[in-house]
């Protein structure tokens, strides 16, 4: 329903008087927006824990590194309830000298499954 109400504001902001244009604009809408719910509930598999607590730092040590404020995103990361984004990944890399595979092995075996699937 929101989504509808956010196409029908599109619709007389942007005076869209072409039925398709509306239509291929709902239909975006409605899918990137599924695309973020999955993405949002979506768990990540990953031993961010496991290998911060062997090198020995804590969480709040590791988020001053990456040049966060607190270990929030950290906290978050490390529940598998989202992943960092490229730079904090090599950021990550880097300061635990691991590669990605090693601090997300099931997802980087998911993603080459799917890839080999091509």
């Amino acid at each position: 329903m929101f989504q509808i109400l956010m196409m029908l504001l599109l619709y007389w902001q942007y005076k869209i008087t072409v039925k398709r244009d509306l239509l291929i604009l709902l239909y975006t809408y409605i899918n990137c927006y599924r695309l973020v719910v999955d993405y949002k509930y979506r768990p990540y598999p990953n031993r961010l824990r496991v290998i911060r607590q062997n090198a020995g730092y804590t969480q709040q040590q590791v988020a001053q590194v990456l040049g966060h404020h607190d270990a929030r995103t950290l906290c978050i990361w490390e529940k598998e309830k989202a992943m960092p984004n490229g730079t904090n990944l090599i950021r990550l890399c880097i300061l635990y000298d691991k590669t990605p595979r090693e601090l997300y092995p099931e997802y980087y075996h998911c993603i080459k499954q799917q890839l080999q699937g091509l």
